[in-house]
């Protein structure tokens, strides 16, 4: 027996599929969510603050946190997605050992629930993109910081995002990262990977 390696190409390839497909579906289905979904979301996030210490019970009041979410993508949207969790998740679960990292998750979490409870989909869809963006940021970096991102860059820009990055794709965190057509639907957040600014030219 053998434990595969955690392969840096795989999870950022897997991130950049998630940031196409996950945050325009989120955007699109958070209508139908219930009173009683946002209500088990709540104790999905006491859940996470209660386990910031323990890797794996996080980890998993963190995925039941988002499949309440997941339960309601078409089915086909939802296998996909369910696929890429699956890749990451041993990748994630050493990543999540790490003492900030909860807490980043958790800040994130809570304003995303926060856009979901006030059903606004704007501000959801744009806050699942940043935090996708710094989990990838923070899987791929902390094993290897020299990596040199390509999926994840193309799928930014696909989504009009933009990140400071050399011209070999490497990153050096925190980075600034901002939108294109930045509107008031983010907060002012800065993690341990990102720190979210202003567009060029305009004021934050």
């Amino acid at each position: 027996m053998y434990v595969a390696p955690l392969v840096n190409s795989e999870t950022e390839q897997s991130y950049a599929l998630r940031l196409l497909v996950e945050p325009p579906t989120v955007g699109a289905t958070i209508g139908s969510l219930r009173d009683s979904d946002v209500q088990d979301m709540w104790t999905h996030l006491e859940s996470m603050r209660q386990h910031r210490g323990h890797s794996r019970r996080f980890q998993m009041a963190h995925q039941l946190f988002h499949d309440v979410v997941l339960d309601r993508y078409p089915s086909n949207f939802a296998e996909l997605t369910r696929t890429l969790h699956t890749t990451i998740y041993r990748h994630q679960s050493v990543y999540l050992s790490h003492a900030r990292t909860p807490d980043d998750f958790i800040e994130c979490d809570q304003y995303f629930l926060d856009a979901i409870g006030r059903r606004n989909a704007a501000s959801a869809r744009r806050i699942m993109e940043f935090h996708l963006i710094d989990a990838a940021l923070g899987l791929v970096l902390d094993a290897d910081p020299d990596h040199c991102f390509d999926s994840l860059l193309v799928a930014m820009r696909g989504r009009d995002i933009v990140i400071a990055h050399d011209e070999q794709g490497r990153i050096e965190r925190p980075a600034p990262i901002y939108w294109i057509d930045s509107d008031p639907v983010l907060p002012d957040f800065t993690t341990s990977n990102l720190a979210l600014i202003a567009p060029p030219g305009r004021l934050s």
